[in-house]
């Protein structure tokens, strides 16, 4: 969509294939996917593992998001875990069908969703559940409040008061 409004034409294959290409890397380049970071504290992990049932719906490949999940060392704290490839491609977000997945699959039928794209808010909101934006830096926190966030952080580790 981006490319689309700075007024290029870019077939969407070629588009997911270059993001790939730059995303995983190959034998002679390090691919971005190695300067992600994990932003949750542990220990805030911990204490909403403790006290929740945790899931990640996102838009990613099933294997990239395990990938990460294992580097990071987080993979046990998530009971579901719902990817691109779980929804047809007509369903993604900001469908609510990723979301209802990861309720139905957690047995529960009332969550916070947590996201940092208006598709995550657009898609918790149709889902009816409530939505809690992380607007990443650089981001208005009113786009993600004017497309239904109850609330705005500008840092996820933030989250334990604003779900008090």
């Amino acid at each position: 969509r981006i490319i689309s409004d700075l007024g290029a034409n870019v077939d969407t294959s070629t588009m997911i294939s270059k993001f790939q290409e730059l995303y995983l890397g190959n034998e002679k380049t390090p691919g971005l996917r190695n300067n992600e970071k994990w932003l949750v504290q542990m220990s805030l992990l911990k204490e909403l593992y403790c006290n929740y049932r945790l899931g990640i719906v996102t838009g990613r490949p099933k294997q990239e998001a395990y990938q990460a999940l294992r580097r990071f060392g987080v993979e046990a704290f998530f009971d579901t875990l719902v990817t691109m490839e779980d929804c047809p491609k007509d369903k993604q977000k900001p469908d609510p069908f990723p979301i209802n997945t990861a309720l139905k699959q957690l047995k529960i039928d009332t969550a916070v969703y947590i996201g940092d794209t208006v598709d995550d808010m657009k898609a918790a909101n149709s889902a009816g559940i409530k939505s809690i934006g992380i607007a990443p830096q650089g981001t208005d926190p009113a786009v993600l409040r004017k497309n239904g966030a109850k609330a705005v952080l500008t840092d996820i580790n933030q989250l334990k008061e604003t779900l008090k």
